[in-house]
């Protein structure tokens, strides 16, 4: 308690044992409004002050994590390090906090409990005044290169006649007609000398859009091409029994850790489609690669599963897909419900992590 603090009460006190007549008694009643008047004046003074130095600083924060997003960590530790630094124990549970709450804006929220000076000391007030601030910064979503794949391989022993796509994906427009998918492009099938996709232009991803995969799957349909479809065909053949199943790719902004929002099922010329749960039945195995020489089979010296394991349960990839690292997609063309053997090996897909493309105004505000 500070030296104030002990007068006003050791005043206080004394005013209250006072048996000298009824001035004592006068001034002392009088004294605790004065007291509180004055100390509202003094601690809302206190507590702007501490307000206004916290939302420079979440400020400054914000605006840094927008600049950089891998700095979030280091940008939210060294604002809380300066709040502290300036206002000691005068404020207590202070807590700092930072997260994107769109993919294009983030948010910095400072809280404390400022100690009051005055106020403290009369009774039935407060001693501490919650202060907080919140900063958004709005910033166009990044754009991301695309990148053609190191590595497509789509086995050539499948019953079935399988078809990879690339396509542009944006979380923010899942609800819409097209799902929030965009510029579908086929890159490889196991047709053998099938259809032609060397000169394929890969499409290209505007800001907040992720590069996503799709497979199209045509049951025992591999050796006759007459049962294929264009690559363009948006409908199944006629008479085939045809499954489509999508990645919907997601990437946190400040961990680049890479989600698939997978999705899939049968497909009909004409009605619904039926959907395949497919966390109950996965088909896709995704590893993070350090290197291009770990996105190699073990027995080739990689961290990769051979060929043919069968029985497995797919890895999920957890780890940030930073620039300079790669990943590995393998994909079951069936779901694992009836005859598939498990080995998560029928399609292997290496690319490269997103490279974010660099701009020399990233167009950052402060929205609130």
């Amino acid at each position: 308690m500070s030296i104030l603090h002990r007068r006003l009460r050791r005043t206080l006190r004394a005013l209250a044992r006072d048996e000298r007549g009824n001035v004592a008694i006068i001034f002392g009643l009088a004294l605790l409004p004065t007291l509180g008047f004055v100390g509202v004046a003094v601690d809302y003074s206190q507590a702007l002050t501490f307000k206004e130095y916290a939302r420079g600083q979440s400020d400054a924060a914000a605006l840094t994590v927008a600049s950089n997003t891998s700095a979030s960590a280091s940008a939210i530790a060294r604002a809380k390090e300066k709040v502290a630094e300036r206002y000691g124990t005068r404020v207590e549970n202070l807590d700092v906090t930072g997260d994107w709450i769109t993919s294009g804006n983030y948010r910095v929220v400072i809280s404390a409990d400022v100690r009051n000076t005055i106020l403290a000391a009369v009774p039935g007030m407060m001693a501490k005044t919650p202060v907080s601030v919140e900063t958004v910064v709005e910033l166009v979503p990044p754009q991301y290169a695309t990148l053609p794949p190191e590595l497509s391989q789509l086995s050539p022993e499948a019953a079935d006649y399988n078809r990879l796509y690339m396509y542009c994906y944006d979380d923010e427009r899942r609800n819409e007609p097209d799902k929030g998918r965009r510029a579908m492009t086929a890159i490889a099938d196991n047709g053998g000398p099938g259809l032609d996709y060397s000169r394929a232009t890969l499409p290209t991803c505007r800001a907040g859009e992720i590069i996503s995969y799709k497979l199209r799957n045509i049951r025992n349909a591999r050796s006759d091409s007459t049962k294929w479809g264009n690559a363009e065909d948006e409908l199944p053949p006629a008479g085939q029994e045809v499954y489509e199943y999508y990645t919907d790719t997601t990437m946190d902004r400040a961990t680049r850790v890479q989600k698939n929002r997978m999705s899939g099922g049968r497909i009909y010329r004409t009605g619904a489609p039926t959907p395949i749960d497919m966390e109950a039945n996965p088909i896709l195995e995704t590893i993070l690669c350090n290197t291009r020489q770990d996105c190699r089979p073990k027995s080739e010296g990689g961290i990769l599963p051979n060929n043919h394991e069968t029985g497995r349960t797919p890895a999920t990839a957890s780890g940030g897909c930073q620039e300079g690292k790669y990943l590995y997609f393998g994909w079951e063309d069936r779901p694992p419900t009836g005859s598939s053997d498990r080995d998560y090996d029928d399609i292997r897909l290496v690319v490269k992590c997103p490279q974010e493309v660099k701009t020399a105004d990233k167009q950052i505000r402060i929205v609130k």
